[in-house]
């Protein structure tokens, strides 16, 4: 069994791994949450449409749910919706940039070029996008 907890004081979590805790102090997590960035913004990690928190957290060598943890509470999502940010971002300066035009190509291959698996998971991500902005705006 493998559960956190979140330590707000110093920005650490604990996480509890077979009747023992393990604390992951505010700096670790602070440099996971750069790494994690790292790959998705420099690597771009998310282009691949079979990527799961378990293969990220094996490059980052730590367990699956430190890595939701930290995507949640950095960044205010799961790890899916996370993916999805990166790859909206990328359809997006794709199809301003113009490149479904130079290389006559369609937007459905941009999208898929960008990590979606199909242009209706693009579609849902694109609508949960929305709804969660609006939420905010309220």
């Amino acid at each position: 069994m493998f559960q956190m907890q979140h330590t707000s004081t110093d920005n650490s979590c604990t996480i509890r791994r077979d009747n023992h805790r393990e604390k992951i102090p505010g700096e670790q997590t602070r440099y996971l949450c750069s790494q994690l960035k790292t790959l998705m913004e420099v690597h771009k990690y998310y282009l691949n449409p079979f990527i799961s928190a378990e293969d990220v957290a094996l490059k980052l060598n730590v367990h699956r749910n430190v890595i939701s943890y930290i995507v949640n509470q950095q960044f205010g999502m799961n790890f899916r919706d996370f993916l999805n940010e990166f790859r909206l971002s990328d359809v997006n300066r794709l199809i301003l940039d113009g490149k479904h035009k130079k290389s006559n190509g369609s937007i459905s291959a941009i999208i898929e070029s960008a990590g979606f698996f199909s242009i209706s998971t693009y579609y849902r991500a694109k609508r949960k996008r929305m709804r969660m902005r609006s939420q905010g705006l309220k």
